[in-house]
């Protein structure tokens, strides 16, 4: 549920992106054709690029790239409407870069929406394969006890108490998983194909919890380096406001 709750939000994000961006594309073309009507083709020139590159950023997914650059050429469009004395069409281009200023904030925040929707259902499916894997241990435990290997199956019980203890990460799968495997060649080596077997297939299950135990890990250690970074960025900007208010603006 949660999942699916973020993918919406992720989706109302994108909407309100595209909704701003299209917006601001529209201001733009109108802007160009009065600059047109004017004689200013070379600053109607200007506009339309803007609002092509808007155009372009908006066909299919949005490419957040593509918008800053958008943002970029506004921003010195505006400026070189300023210094030619259209202060109107200066002003309005100033608002057009807040619109997409604004689009790009929400895109990102679409973006960051979807990983964690991803990050979620990835957490899901690790607990899903923990679970199986605990079962799997728990029958392989008492086929082991059944052949009379009862330091072999106290060893699987090990791994199945941690499965279901779901504290383990994806190191403490790693290793359960290779002396599961080191303990099926052994059983092997032994003769005792049967129960081998048993712990061959709960070795299996165990690699593949790993995997994805230590790929919801990496997402989730992203997931702080940007809220970290987010933060750092925050207080910054905090910052310069604050030294821009008192006066030093350098």
């Amino acid at each position: 549920a949660a999942e699916s709750k973020l993918e919406v939000e992720a989706g109302q994000k994108e909407k309100e992106s595209k909704a701003g961006m299209k917006e601001a594309a529209a201001e733009g073309h109108a802007m160009a054709d009065k600059l047109r009507e004017e004689g200013d083709g070379e600053l109607a020139d200007m506009v339309d690029n803007v609002v092509e590159e808007v155009e372009h950023a908006l066909a299919g997914e949005v490419d957040g790239e593509e918008v800053e650059h958008a943002i970029s050429d506004a921003k010195a469009a505006a400026e070189k409407l300023r210094a030619e004395g259209k202060e109107e069409e200066a002003a309005k281009m100033d608002a057009m870069v807040a619109k997409l200023e604004i689009s790009l904030h929400a895109h990102e925040e679409a973006e960051e929406l979807k990983k964690d929707a991803e990050l979620k259902k990835a957490e899901g499916e690790t607990a899903k394969q923990a679970a199986e894997a605990a079962k799997a241990a728990d029958e392989c435990a008492g086929a082991l006890e059944k052949g009379g290997l009862v330091e072999e199956a106290k060893q699987v019980k090990e791994w199945q108490v941690m499965l279901e203890g779901g504290e383990e990460s994806g190191a403490d799968l790693a290793q359960a998983a290779t002396s599961a495997h080191e303990l099926a060649s052994k059983l092997r080596s032994e003769g005792k194909d049967a129960e081998a077997e048993e712990v061959e297939k709960l070795a299996q299950l165990l690699d593949g919890a790993a995997e994805s135990k230590l790929e919801v890990e990496a997402g989730q250690k992203e997931k702080e380096s940007k809220a970290g970074m987010k933060e750092a960025a925050a207080e910054g900007h905090a910052m310069a406001d604050k030294l821009r208010e008192e006066g030093d603006g350098e």
